[in-house]
């Protein structure tokens, strides 16, 4: 984070099966790419260009690493806010019905 940059929402996982987010005009989505360590900012962070804003990010959700096992780990995520800088962000969740829970348990033999 840079002296003007604020973490606005913790590091995290949605419990979600998959979580997409509209790219936004302003950079704050930060991924950890756990292989190297690092964040990572999908977002554009050229002023000038907005290209990258018809592009979603696909997220893997809890439900999605429960679902497959862990073959598909939930994506670590989380919000930095520039200061002077407003960010809008519309991510749509997509989860499972509430009777899918039950389900799993009945199917793998233990609480989730």
């Amino acid at each position: 984070e840079g002296l003007d940059e604020r973490e606005t929402l913790r590091a995290h996982t949605d419990w979600s099966i998959l979580t997409l987010v509209p790219l936004s005009a302003v950079p704050g989505l930060e991924m950890w790419d756990s292989p190297f360590s690092t964040w990572i900012r999908p977002e554009a962070v050229d002023k000038v260009s907005t290209e990258h804003c018809k592009y979603i990010v696909i997220m893997a959700g809890k439900w999605l690493e429960l679902l497959s096992m862990g073959r598909i780990p939930a994506t670590i995520h989380r919000v930095i806010a520039s200061k002077g800088s407003n960010r809008l962000s519309t991510p749509l969740f997509y989860r499972p019905r509430q009777h899918v829970p039950s389900m799993l348990q009945e199917k793998y033999g233990h609480q989730i």
